[in-house]
């Protein structure tokens, strides 16, 4: 917890973050996936970290606790824990990286298939 002291009779006080690093607002498009990538939402990522991001699904969609956050600029997808959700906005935290040019695996073809779809558009 932080402790703000304002003036002698004002003190606010702000919760302490849970996250380890601090996150780069960004505006990237993405797409949320799971169940080897037969479903998939489309989203935008409104800020990132190593350990993390924040994201805005296009419209509602049920949500799994692990899922696979697909980055379309930089061809990575990210298997993901759903930590939290309220609307349309969700915070992930990542367990593993994986490039779409290399990575192999039945949940990684699909993806890449999501990937080059998208990165034509």
């Amino acid at each position: 917890m932080i402790v703000e002291r304002r003036s002698a009779s004002s003190v606010v006080v702000f919760p302490r973050q849970r996250r380890k690093e601090g996150r780069n607002r960004c505006l990237f498009t993405g797409h949320l996936a799971h169940d080897e990538g037969r479903f998939s939402v489309a989203c935008t990522i409104r800020n990132l970290s190593p350990s993390g991001a924040r994201i805005r699904l296009a419209g509602m969609a049920p949500l799994p606790k692990a899922a696979f956050m697909l980055l379309v600029r930089h061809a990575t997808v990210y298997e993901a824990d759903v930590r939290w959700m309220r609307d349309l906005d969700a915070g992930l935290s990542f367990r593993a990286r994986h490039s779409l040019h290399g990575g192999k695996g039945p949940e990684l073809e699909q993806l890449r298939r999501i990937w080059q779809t998208r990165a034509q558009q």
